[in-house]
């Protein structure tokens, strides 16, 4: 009978995974005060343009590709005689960017001096529309070589596995991502992507870019930033097109191949390429397939123009100060 009773509890005991839990290492970088002081990610002029334009910033190269010879016609946005141009990567304090250097007449020595290892002054031009559409600097000063001292990159892991993204179910719709590439950062506005008016007219104000073929704005009306993302999961890879939203969207700097983030499918398509739309989700906002919450909110949930508004916080009263403190120390 003690076997058969053993049998009895091992039946009754509750299945447990050995499979560790994911943890999500996608984090909010600090963003630069703007100043110029310390080393520039060419990335942060994508995220806050109007911050950055017109300012001068310090590139640490870590990487310069050939040299071009530009048209006319290449610059013409600028209004500047640029006529050689390097596109190469800055690293900063947050990471690391891919920029265009453009060289004026006047500093076209500076060209062939451009090297891994090199600190140069730069003059942020734009957030994106270079080669490639790289973020435009002009070099502006050469500086020497990088300081010893200098923070060095993160090394990039190779991703692990984590959730499917092909055909995701209502109750299913908080994912898990293990980066394998990330694009480009761009911004979006009113729930679609921003692009500049026309190729014949100078960089400045946008227009919003029609995207998939349900709706011309296709992201949640909070969305502020996207970018192409490919996730590993167990049967290979799928691209997401994943979205930031004003609160959240520093985090998209520390988004590359290695780190793994937690995601809420918002559509299924009409994304990028068509690929899924999915909202990023920072540290600790929600575990896995935790609640359903339905990939495709419903049409009364939208707006005219196919976004969803952004969610309004829920008002919280203040709380008064419990009577009788005044003998507390200031």
């Amino acid at each position: 009978m003690a076997p058969l009773a053993a049998g009895c509890d091992l039946l009754e005991e509750p299945a447990t995974s050995t499979a560790p839990p994911v943890r999500y290492d996608v984090a909010a970088p600090a963003l630069p005060a703007g100043l110029g002081t310390m080393p520039f990610d060419p990335r942060v002029a994508r995220l806050l343009p109007e911050t950055y334009i017109g300012t001068e910033q310090i590139c640490d190269l870590v990487m310069v590709g050939a040299t071009r010879t530009l048209r006319p016609e290449d610059v013409f946005g600028y209004r500047l005689p640029f006529r050689q141009a390097r596109h190469a990567r800055c690293l900063g304090t947050t990471g690391e960017g891919w920029a265009d250097l453009y060289f004026r007449k006047d500093r076209e020595a500076f060209v062939d001096q451009m090297a891994p290892g090199t600190r140069i002054r730069v003059a942020v031009l734009a957030g994106e529309g270079g080669f490639d559409d790289y973020t435009p600097l002009e070099v502006v000063e050469l500086l020497g070589p990088t300081p010893p001292e200098t923070p060095r990159a993160r090394r990039a892991e190779e991703p692990g596995v984590a959730d499917s993204f092909e055909n995701p179910e209502p109750g299913q719709a908080v994912r898990t991502c293990a980066v394998t590439y990330a694009g480009q950062i761009q911004r979006v506005r009113d729930g679609a992507l921003e692009t500049p008016n026309s190729e014949d007219e100078e960089p400045g104000p946008t227009e919003v870019r029609y995207r998939g073929a349900r709706s011309p704005a296709p992201y949640p009306g909070s969305a502020s930033h996207r970018l192409s993302v490919v996730c590993q999961h167990a049967s290979g890879e799928v691209w997401v097109d994943v979205v930031f939203t004003r609160e959240t969207f520093p985090s998209a700097l520390d988004v590359q191949r290695g780190r793994t983030m937690a995601l809420r499918v918002f559509r299924t398509e009409g994304g990028v390429g068509n690929h899924p739309i999915a909202v990023f989700l920072p540290l600790g906002a929600a575990e896995p397939n935790s609640a359903p919450i339905p990939a495709e909110l419903p049409p009364s949930a939208e707006t005219e123009d196919g976004g969803v508004p952004a969610e309004t916080p829920p008002v919280v009263a203040p709380v008064p100060p419990p009577a009788g403190n005044s003998s507390e120390p200031d």
